[in-house]
Formats: structure tokens, sequence, C-alpha cells
């Protein structure tokens, strides 16, 4: 089953687990070129030992919709939590 994305209040990405692979599609929205509407954006395969992304470029710089997208997977992959403390301290 996919569950629908919403980024910055626009339904903007759909995602479907199955087993240790998390795929991201974009949506049908008019927010996106009809040539990428319902085609793969990202996908993520947890191995056990390492994060494998199918799709993005061969390079050592993300741009902001690979890094969106891949936030995005990482949010809702079960076995990687990372919880932020709300105390930061400024150096």
């Amino acid at each position: 089953m996919k569950k629908q994305i919403f980024w910055e209040d626009e339904y903007s990405y759909d995602l479907e687990v199955k087993d240790n692979i998390y795929t991201l599609y974009y949506s049908n929205n008019e927010c996106w070129q009809s040539n990428f509407r319902n085609t793969v954006a990202l996908k993520m395969i947890n191995t056990g030992n390492e994060f494998i992304f199918e799709g993005l470029d061969k390079k050592h710089k993300l741009n902001y919709s690979e890094a969106v997208q891949m936030y995005i997977l990482l949010a809702f992959e079960k076995d990687y939590k990372v919880e932020m403390s709300e105390k930061i301290r400024e150096l």
C-alpha cells in the first residue's frame, strides 16, 4: 500500500514500502511536470549493513530535491530513527 506524502502542505510524493525496500514516487500532482508524475523519484534499500540509494546521480553533492527525497525515505525507515535533543548549545 502506498502512503501519500505532503511536503510544504502540497501532495508531492507516494511512498511504497515492501520488506526493506522504500520506493518514493513523484505524485500525480500538477506540481510536477507530466513526464515526472507517477515515476520513481528515489529508492532506498536497507541491506542490514548499509543503505543503498537508487536514483541519485553519481556525485558527492545532493541537490535540494534529492536531499528532501532522502530525508523522507530515512524518516520512514523503522530501524533508522534519530531523535534530536531540544537542548542545542550555540558555540
